[in-house]
């Protein structure tokens, strides 16, 4: 046998065992976690592609909006919706019509195009906002917040070019369930650090850092309003609404969760209400003031104000906390501009909290989610278009526990 025969060989044994251990670990372990990355436009490249039919953005991947001109002769009202993964792009295998903005158009019979974008903020949303209001919508919607706050976390992390490669690299990589298990094995005793000692950096949100994101954040998203008021289009602002049972991305005392029965081998909302309470009391005694333990604690209990203020103090937030909510709120007073408080009807149908049945991960949502923020967002934009509303999404039935499985691949385990 030649040198190039026996290396061929040797390369499929090699990938039939990997397959084969892959098989394995999905049937051990379940399907693979989605891993939070985030594709972040800087204004450097091409937002927004203009075509002979119009502008299209050119930050989407995959269920692409495609190009839109301003057509004087529509017959049907234009609504465009800006955001970020919430609404285009997080929830894998759906369909655009799935997804919130789709999903209104067809509930209030409306041209509802979706401009959102993974990692998209109001830094790049801004970066777009004239071309979209080119297109003359009758309404725009501003869905945006997450990444206020999630891309302080990942810029400070994958900050430069190296870095960003690393992160693309474990996103692609995060299909696979054998390598989440093998690099939490070999991460698994790290607290808060980065995938290479050479590339560490400064990216816990501190304090003063979340307090310049709020008013970044208010400062950008009052020039959107100011934009279309100029224009002349009506602007819907929405809160945001996250899963309260999530974790922060990273645990912070990983040892003491092990100890305290923790058996996921990464963060995420696995039932914990089965842990022994023995089991707890040890961890608690290897690290009393540990927000990991805080936060199996309050889920435990069904704690919702004990898990509102960790996910306020998260030294990751990849979600949008209360006083992010806070300034939706004050902008949309202040400038007159509708308002639809998302994350008050989401705790009205979670009886106090968001229900984790609508989220698959801290803040991506099921189709059960998009349908019930298309129907929250419905209440505001209906009335502006001169269209009844359509009714509110049930609150769920089923995950209701905050205790139990709170995330989509956990429930697919359990239906696995």
């Amino acid at each position: 046998m030649s040198k190039i025969a026996k290396m061929a060989a040797g390369l499929m044994l090699s990938v039939a065992i990997l397959g084969l251990l892959e098989v394995l670990a999905r049937t051990a372990l379940g399907p693979p976690v989605p891993e939070l990355a985030a594709t972040l436009p800087g204004g450097d490249g091409e937002l927004i592609r203009r075509t002979t039919d119009g502008i299209q953005p050119a930050y989407q991947a995959t269920r692409r909006q495609a190009a839109v001109g301003l057509d004087q002769a529509r017959e049907r009202r234009r609504v465009v919706w800006l955001g970020g993964s919430s609404i285009h792009g997080g929830t894998q295998g759906i369909t655009r019509s799935q997804e919130a903005p789709g999903r209104m158009g067809d509930l209030l019979g409306v041209e509802s195009l979706n401009f959102g974008g993974i990692g998209m903020d109001t830094v790049s949303i801004g970066a777009i906002i004239e071309d979209v209001v080119s297109i003359e919508p009758d309404v725009l919607v501003v869905y945006t917040g997450h990444n206020e706050l999630g891309n302080a976390v990942f810029t400070g992390r994958y900050s430069g070019p190296s870095t960003a490669r690393i992160a693309r690299w474990r996103a692609r990589l995060g299909q696979s369930r054998l390598y989440q298990a093998l690099e939490m094995t070999l991460r698994g005793r790290e607290i808060l650090a980065l995938p290479s000692a050479t590339t560490e950096g400064q990216f816990v949100v501190t304090a003063t850092t979340r307090n310049e994101v709020y008013w970044r954040y208010e400062e950008r998203l009052r020039h959107l309003v100011s934009v279309a008021s100029e224009n002349g289009i009506p602007v819907v602002l929405a809160t945001l609404m996250s899963n309260p049972s999530a974790p922060s991305i990273e645990f912070q005392c990983p040892e003491a969760m092990k100890r305290a029965g923790f058996s996921a081998v990464r963060p995420e909302a696995v039932p914990v209400d089965g842990l022994l309470e023995a089991d707890i009391e040890v961890a608690t005694a290897m690290a009393p003031q540990c927000p990991d333990l805080m936060w199996l604690k309050a889920r435990r209990a069904g704690d919702a104000r004990a898990l509102d203020a960790l996910r306020d103090a998260d030294p990751l937030p990849v979600r949008a906390d209360r006083k992010l909510n806070a300034v939706v709120r004050r902008v949309a007073g202040e400038t007159g501009v509708t308002l639809v408080d998302v994350d008050g009807f989401a705790r009205v149908a979670g009886g106090g909290v968001e229900p984790c049945a609508w989220f698959i991960d801290p803040m991506h949502l099921t189709v059960a989610g998009h349908d019930a923020l298309a129907r929250m967002v419905a209440q505001g934009v209906a009335p502006l278009l001169a269209v009844p509303p359509p009714p509110l999404a049930p609150a769920p039935t089923v995950e209701r526990n905050m205790g139990g499985c709170c995330t989509e691949a956990c429930r697919a385990r359990r239906d696995f």
